[in-house]
């Protein structure tokens, strides 16, 4: 699916590889593409082990980043500081609507884990590949990069109003999970950039976290 009213294309919980080539990204009223995890956040601890959790972006509403019966590693994480605090592998799950989950894990949450901190999977990782592509004419800013896998972004031509290239994601709002940590960005063409309102700098980096900046146990 393919949008011009947002990101004209938006990769969520991906794994394997995204390769984008030779394309034409122009005059769509968001991103050319937005590539990242999702954190979804506590909503009540109702026992050590067992957490109601929530979609708490309502454009992710329905979004199923867990399978009944599949054995999976998450991450749990304050959602101020983005600094994992621990991990566990999930039992099982029971779906209650399109907005809330519980979740049965192998192993008591950490004890500095509350009310509002957030979850994620810690398996995808996904491969991206951009090349030879022409983004240009939009409203907002080029590629949104949150995935750990290796990223490679290579012979672009960007003319866009805002950061070309934005590496960030956050607990609190959109509940974007990032955290790149391998990314080759090379002979690219950036054109007059960011001469509107959507960031400062051509390739621009956000922690996404808040002024509390510190876990009381980080790993």
């Amino acid at each position: 699916m393919v949008s011009i009213t947002a990101d004209a294309t938006h990769f969520v919980n991906c794994s394997g590889k995204i390769t984008i080539k030779d394309c034409l990204f122009e005059n769509q009223i968001d991103d050319a593409t937005n590539i990242h995890g999702i954190y979804i956040q506590i909503d009540k601890i109702m026992s050590p082990r067992k957490p109601l959790v929530k979609l708490a972006n309502s454009g992710q509403y329905g979004f199923s980043m867990f399978k009944k019966g599949q054995k999976k590693n998450i991450e749990l994480v304050h959602s101020k500081s983005l600094i994992t605090s621990g991990t566990a592998t999930l039992d099982s799950i029971t779906v209650l609507n399109k907005e809330y989950t519980l979740i049965y894990l192998d192993r008591d949450i950490p004890k500095d884990i509350q009310v509002k901190d957030v979850i994620a999977s810690a398996e995808e990782a996904v491969a991206v590949y951009i090349e030879g592509c022409t983004i240009q004419s939009n409203l907002a800013r080029g590629l949104l990069i949150g995935s750990r896998g290796k990223t490679v972004i290579k012979n672009n031509h960007f003319h866009v109003p805002g950061a070309t290239i934005l590496f960030e994601g956050d607990g609190r709002y959109w509940y974007e999970q990032a955290g790149v940590t391998d990314v080759l960005i090379k002979s690219n063409l950036f054109d007059n950039c960011v001469y509107g309102v959507w960031g400062n700098n051509v390739i621009q980096v956000g922690a996404g976290i808040g002024k509390d900046q510190r876990a009381k146990k980080p790993l």
